[in-house]
């Protein structure tokens, strides 16, 4: 069985200079919230955070090893992953499921 990397769920980055322990591989500070959907991970975030503390932040997806990824990085993993039909600019979680 092949290991090829997809895109498991929705995701957040904020990145607040602080250092965790337990986040994506490729994430050094700030944190990530995994969710369904992207408002899942907002409403999430916004019990931990106030408002101004998530304009900043990244939409993205986390992929089955470990990594966060931007829409448009998704989008291009999971179009090779055959998780999508067609090249796109952007991923939404809509797109998925």
């Amino acid at each position: 069985m092949e290991n090829k990397e997809y895109i498991i769920c929705a995701a957040i980055h904020v990145d607040d200079g602080i250092k965790r322990m337990h986040m994506p591989r490729n994430i050094s500070t700030g944190i990530v919230v995994g969710g369904w959907r992207h408002h899942n991970c907002f409403m999430i975030l916004d019990a931990i955070f106030d408002r101004e503390a998530t304009l900043g932040c990244i939409q993205g997806f986390i992929t089955s090893k470990g990594m966060f990824l931007d829409r448009a990085e998704a989008a291009k993993l999971a179009f090779e992953a055959k998780q999508i039909e067609a090249p796109a600019e952007t991923l939404i979680s809509e797109d998925l499921y």
